[in-house]
């Protein structure tokens, strides 16, 4: 008799460890979850307004690029663009018109 409840002792303990083990794995997994998903929103929209120095008159259709790379939009019929999934705090723009 007194086997047996060391058996079970040992197998009661087993379950805790597994237990232990499947709640450390959830709270690991989570973490990497949560800065994951915090590393996806560092990702901004760029919205801004090109207009003529001299006249102050929005610029229609000009072209706004992130520097080196293809990234960018084009100004609407207001002079406003927007650029999102821009992922670095500073860039600098390139803008073109023609007209």
């Amino acid at each position: 008799m007194p086997s047996f409840y060391r058996c079970l002792s040992l197998h009661q303990d087993y379950l805790k460890k597994i237990t232990t083990m499947k709640h450390l794995l959830f709270f690991l997994f989570l973490i990497i979850s949560l800065q994951v998903n915090a590393q996806e929103k560092t990702h901004a929209t760029l919205t801004g307004f090109v207009y003529d120095k001299e006249t102050g008159e929005a610029l229609i259709g000009a072209t706004v690029l992130i520097d080196g790379t293809t990234t960018g939009a084009s100004t609407n019929h207001s002079g406003f663009f927007s650029i999102p999934g821009v992922r670095d705090d500073r860039v600098s723009l390139v803008v073109r018109y023609f007209g």
